[in-house]
């Protein structure tokens, strides 16, 4: 399912970087209140670059930072400052290893979800995919943001405890509508369940395996007609041509 991989880009475009970036990069330009203040570190060679030092610094111009940096210090300056390439040198490491993790830990609950219940929605609806990568995303997301092991599972269960009943109605018979839209949603509530699970010290009440077994006998109970087969909901109540390019 997309949800997975557009949880995973969110955070890397939207929050780890932009987070790794004002962390590292601009605590020292923070420092240095006034182009004065920056000439009386001795630095009055560089305070050309610092000329945005006595405004706002925001994410926007962290790219033109860099490269002012890059082109304007020397080589001691570069290992006091963040160029470019030393950023990249040493996030692309730490996001490598991030990656990983969010893929393991999202693995392994896919793995619950196989053996306890199904990853079908011939079998289950669509609980069983959208339902399932939203609770993987969830745990995976929780996991690189350092939450706990009670953290993560609660992430996850509250995922699918939305999901329930999730049924699988693609018009046509084509994974087009509602699916696309099913996964961005799903990669939403990954995120807001992963948040909501960091802002508790991991208490809750229904745990992953009381909602594996649910979603297992609900998707028992379901009608066939749900299950893949466009044979009822929007498959049979909208009218819709798949030929538009919105599709």
């Amino acid at each position: 399912a997309g949800t997975i991989p557009a949880v995973l880009k969110f955070y890397l475009l939207n929050y780890q970087t932009a987070d790794s970036q004002v962390r590292e990069g601009l605590h020292p330009v923070a420092r240095a209140t006034d182009n004065a203040a920056w000439r009386r570190e001795g630095h009055e060679g560089d305070a050309a670059v610092y000329r945005r030092s006595d405004s706002t610094l925001t994410q926007r111009n962290i790219e033109d930072l860099n490269e002012d940096l890059s082109a304007s210090v020397d080589e001691k300056r570069m290992r006091e400052w963040p160029s470019k390439y030393h950023f990249r040198k040493k996030y692309e490491t730490e996001q490598r290893e991030m990656i990983v993790e969010f893929m393991l830990v999202s693995a392994a609950i896919g793995q619950l979800y196989k053996k306890g219940a199904s990853i079908s929605a011939a079998e289950v609806g669509c609980q069983g995919e959208v339902g399932v990568a939203c609770s993987m995303a969830a745990a995976g997301l929780t996991s690189i943001l350092g939450g706990s092991l009670a953290q993560i599972e609660q992430a996850a269960e509250m995922s699918m405890e939305h999901h329930l009943g999730l049924t699988c109605d693609p018009i046509g018979g084509l994974v087009q509508i509602p699916c696309i839209e099913r996964n961005a949603m799903g990669a939403a509530q990954a995120w807001n369940a992963s948040k909501l699970a960091l802002l508790g010290d991991g208490t809750h009440y229904v745990t992953l395996d009381d909602i594996i077994k649910t979603m297992k006998s609900t998707g028992d109970d379901m009608s066939a007609r749900y299950k893949e087969t466009s044979l009822a909901g929007l498959a049979k109540n909208a009218r819709i041509s798949l030929n538009m390019p919105a599709c």
